[in-house]
């Protein structure tokens, strides 16, 4: 099965420092798109820690390339296919990184790390 994720909004709205409102926002304007949520579960995704220190690699905001960024908490879109048996891999949005949007969720796990 050949499964296109979905592209980011051309009016997808973006605040720097504010990736909850974002995702939101995306999650909010997917979710209006009846022929997406036939096809994809959409998720949004909080990374934190107790410390409050999540190290994340190949974020826009990163004074060089191969240093991390270190937040308090990130949050990404994360959609995955309805039919899970199927070999489509779950697709992730984030607006900060320098990886792409979407990029697979396997690639966003090797790249943020």
């Amino acid at each position: 099965m050949s499964l296109k994720p979905p592209d980011l909004p051309q009016d997808a709205a973006y605040t720097s420092h504010w990736c909850e409102e974002n995702v939101y926002l995306l999650i909010q304007s997917f979710s209006r798109d009846s022929s997406l949520s036939e096809d994809w579960d959409v998720f949004a995704v909080f990374i934190s820690n107790h410390s409050k220190t999540v190290a994340l690699w190949n974020q826009k905001l990163s004074e060089e390339l191969g240093c991390p960024v270190i937040w308090d908490y990130h949050v990404l879109a994360v959609l995955r296919p309805r039919n899970i048996s199927t070999s489509v891999q779950s697709w992730v949005y984030d607006f900060d990184t320098r990886l792409g949007i979407p990029v697979t969720f396997d690639s966003k796990l090797k790249g943020a790390t």
